[in-house]
């Protein structure tokens, strides 16, 4: 089904050569040329945690937002990741309806106020 065949790899998320907003969409625009698909970028580094892949230290959203712009420029599709998907529902990075909520965390109301803000802006 050509609706589906995509590609959809985890970027790097530490890299001791360059941060992850600079790498990752080298990363996606070499598959794009590679496999000639569409690729959506499964991996922007989210805030945190460091048991499942995040950074040390964490990270900041203009980070995120820098990446999911260079991944758009280089002709890929972002997926923002919420923290909470890592966790139960009983963990401080969870909302207490369990659903992703910007406004409660300021971290993530920043890159969803950023999303919104582009969200029917035309590709280039």
């Amino acid at each position: 089904n050509q609706a589906l065949d995509l590609l959809t790899p985890h970027t790097i998320r530490r890299s001791p050569d360059a941060p992850f907003w600079e790498v990752a969409p080298r990363q996606i625009a070499d598959l794009i040329r590679r496999f000639n698909k569409p690729v959506i970028d499964d991996e922007p580094a989210r805030s945190g945690p460091v048991q499942f892949g995040g950074i040390d230290g964490g990270t900041w959203p203009e980070w995120h937002i820098e990446a999911i712009e260079r991944v758009r420029e280089a002709g890929g599709y972002p997926i923002y990741h919420h923290d909470m998907v890592q966790y139960g529902y009983a963990a401080p990075t969870t909302p207490p309806s369990g659903i992703p909520e910007p406004e409660f965390s300021p971290f993530h109301r920043k890159v969803f106020e950023y999303l919104r803000s582009t969200a029917s802006a035309p590709r280039t």
